[in-house]
């Protein structure tokens, strides 16, 4: 049985540390959090590969996801519903939950989907400026939602 269960935005998060020149060249607005479309994010990624500016970190985010990790880490037993695509940031997503000990389900892949993620760059001052692509967890539905784990 789970202590508590959570629905959110999956997203993969991809943190590059920059200067505040570099961060200048890419058009955000420092210490916001911007959505975008995917051609807007694959153009800062872009920049970022042409300014030969490599990730830092990988990791599982959206703040619900968060949440359930912090809570296994205390001992909880979560279980997240969300929607990822079957892609390779989809895998790695679920697989990251997985190890943190927050159950998933099988109804959170969305065949043909694009996992979301999160372009966080970091400055030298550790402020955070972050551009969102939801990708197919802005189409979450009660369809990926596994109901039967609020009652397992």
């Amino acid at each position: 049985m789970y202590n508590v269960m959570a629905i959110g935005n999956a997203l993969v998060d991809h943190e590059y540390v920059l200067s505040d020149a570099a961060l200048e060249e890419t058009d955000l607005t420092k210490g916001n959090m911007t959505l975008a479309g995917i051609d807007e994010q694959q153009q800062l990624l872009a920049y970022f590969k042409l300014a030969e500016i490599a990730p830092s970190k990988q990791a599982g985010g959206g703040s619900a996801a968060n949440t359930m990790y912090t809570f296994a880490s205390l001992g909880g037993k979560p279980f997240y519903a969300c929607r990822v695509g079957d892609d390779q940031q989809g895998e790695f997503y679920l697989k990251d939950l997985h190890e943190a000990g927050v159950a998933t389900s099988e109804k959170s892949i969305h065949a043909g989907g694009v996992t979301g993620s999160c372009v966080v760059a970091v400055t030298e001052d550790g402020e955070r400026t972050m551009q969102t692509y939801l990708g197919t967890s802005s189409e979450i539905t009660a369809e990926n939602v596994d109901f039967d784990a609020l009652t397992s």
